[in-house]
């Protein structure tokens, strides 16, 4: 049977990080746990999984590939659980209570409880479930003191554990509602804002607090809300890597990219500062580097913001921070908007230049070239202005997959043409047809564009 790449074996090792491919090949190789005594990797196996371009060697089955699938999750299933310090502990217990080492295990249970924080939450609530289970299931014995403790706070982590899922339901539910145009709502969402309203001290757990706000942000699209979000959010800057703090920030981000795209002018600020955060707790990042659409995101809002000293550092210290692909096509428009926004036109041009269209995304080509017109036309180099909207229209119609964009951008270049021809004065008719003509184009940055350059 010939063997295919495709195999789920093969699909997980080549996901896994080489360091980790290397400590399940040991592994393997030690017989650890293993569910098929002198089961091992085959010649040539461990070379060429990490090698992706080489074809696997023909002596490896099909059978045998599903044989290291099942050893690789069992690898996958003892290595997550060596690095869950609960349930590592919890186990410890059991095999020392087993073992007759009974001083010792309790004195482990005993740290557990001392050690659980008032500040966590999931983790909290996970652990003292288990602890729960030990008091009850088990017969464990602890002392009143202890047992009652146990309870208490068994019981509170109960509690703010379901608060803070019911609003991060009702976070995502609400960003559902926003994208589909429904109304949905959750069952004893009601009775959960109520609570919080009604003792506030929920409010001290960072998680609840954060949900709950972020809640009320993606509800009632208040901007107060908003701001008091971003300084819970800042107080959280080490940690925001979590995957629930990490998640909610996308979640918000994209809110307020969308609040802003539909013409909302009050979440400008809100935003740029939302991408501040972002930057400085690095949340922003993917594998130490930040996407070109990000970056673009980022300083056209500083652009919008008035942040020029911001903007020129962040320039200069981010662009190594983007692919070597980005570096030729989003840092040039990005700089060339930047001289631009300047009044700097000559640098725009020359940013302009390095760009390279032959990588670039048609999305960004189409910003560029929109870019290089305003230079042309601010610069009063018609001739180039008009040869560079013939070829800007020519781009425009083989590019159907631009959809209403494309129809959007054509008026925009013929509207241009019209600009350029126009004499120094024109009648009050003419100014009158235009504006209307201008006025129509839905897109409010080309509209006004045009609109401060039409003659009076």
């Amino acid at each position: 049977m010939p063997n295919s790449s495709a195999h789920p074996f093969l699909r997980v090792f080549r996901r896994m990080a080489v360091k980790d491919r290397r400590r399940f090949i040991r592994w393997l190789a030690d017989g650890f746990y293993a569910k098929r005594k002198g089961l091992e990797v085959p010649a040539g196996l461990a070379y060429d999984a990490l090698n992706k371009a080489r074809p696997l060697p023909a002596a490896v089955t099909s059978l045998q590939l599903t044989y290291l699938r099942g050893e690789l999750e069992t690898f996958l299933a003892i290595d997550s659980f060596v690095v869950n310090e609960a349930a590592r502990t919890r186990q410890t217990i059991l095999a020392l209570e087993n073992l007759k080492e009974l001083k010792r295990a309790q004195k482990i249970r005993d740290k557990r409880v001392d050690l659980i924080s008032d500040t966590t939450l999931r983790d909290e609530y996970l652990e003292l479930q288990l602890l729960y289970h030990d008091l009850t299931q088990r017969g464990t014995t602890f002392d009143l003191e202890t047992s009652l403790a146990l309870f208490r706070k068994s019981d509170l982590a109960l509690d703010r554990y379901y608060l803070m899922v019911k609003l991060q339901q009702a976070c995502h539910l609400e960003t559902h509602n926003s994208i589909y145009k429904v109304a949905e709502r959750l069952p004893m969402l009601d009775a959960v804002l109520a609570a919080i309203e009604q003792n506030p001290a929920w409010l001290d757990d960072s998680l609840i607090a954060l949900n709950y706000y972020a809640y009320r942000v993606l509800s009632t699209h208040n901007t107060a809300d908003g701001e008091k979000l971003h300084e819970l959010l800042s107080r959280q800057k080490k940690v925001m890597h979590s995957p629930a703090l990490r998640m909610l920030y996308m979640m918000l981000l994209n809110f307020f990219v969308r609040q802003e795209n539909m013409g909302n002018a009050s979440y400008e600020r809100l935003l740029f500062n939302m991408y501040k955060l972002g930057l400085e707790s690095g949340v922003l990042f993917q594998n130490g580097l930040l996407s070109g659409s990000t970056f673009l995101n980022m300083a056209s809002r500083a652009i919008k913001s008035g942040e020029t000293t911001w903007l020129d550092d962040f320039l200069e210290n981010n662009r190594r921070r983007l692919s070597e692909t980005d570096q030729q096509t989003f840092y040039p428009y990005c700089m060339a908007n930047y001289h631009y926004e300047a009044g700097n036109l000559n640098e725009a041009h020359r940013s302009l230049m390095r760009f390279d269209y032959s990588i670039s995304s048609t999305p960004l080509q189409v910003l560029a070239r929109t870019t290089q017109t305003k230079v042309f036309f601010d610069a009063g180099d018609i001739d180039l202005l008009d040869s560079h909207l013939n070829s800007f229209a020519t781009f425009l119609s083989r590019h159907k997959e631009l959809g209403y964009q494309r129809e959007i951008l054509l008026s925009f270049v013929r509207l241009c043409k019209q600009l350029i021809q126009l004499p120094p004065r024109i009648t009050p008719k003419k100014h009158e047809k235009l504006t209307s003509d201008f006025t129509a184009l839905p897109v409010a940055s080309l509209r006004n564009w045009l609109l401060e350059r039409l003659p009076k």
